[in-house]
């Protein structure tokens, strides 16, 4: 038998409805990483833990590259209101 080798599935993974949520209230709202996961509705226990992770690249590259997104719409938008 063959194995066949399989992409990082961290990397293939797609975003979750708390990631999305967690990116955009870290882009948005003028508040820190770790009240972000709590509004995103990661528990007050693991918060800080989970937000940290998030933004560690290596881990969780398609919550940064939302991040990264995310920025350049809102400067964009920003841009256009002011």
């Amino acid at each position: 038998p063959t194995l066949d080798v399989v992409a990082n599935p961290r990397k293939e993974k797609s975003i979750t409805p708390k990631q999305e949520e967690f990116a955009r209230l870290y882009v948005c709202e003028d508040i820190s990483q770790t009240e972000a996961a709590l509004r995103a509705g990661y528990s007050e226990k693991s918060a800080h833990a989970i937000a940290s992770q998030l933004l560690n690249g290596q881990r969780y590259p398609h919550v940064v590259e939302r991040i990264r997104e995310l920025k350049q719409d809102f400067h964009f938008y920003f841009f256009w209101i002011c």
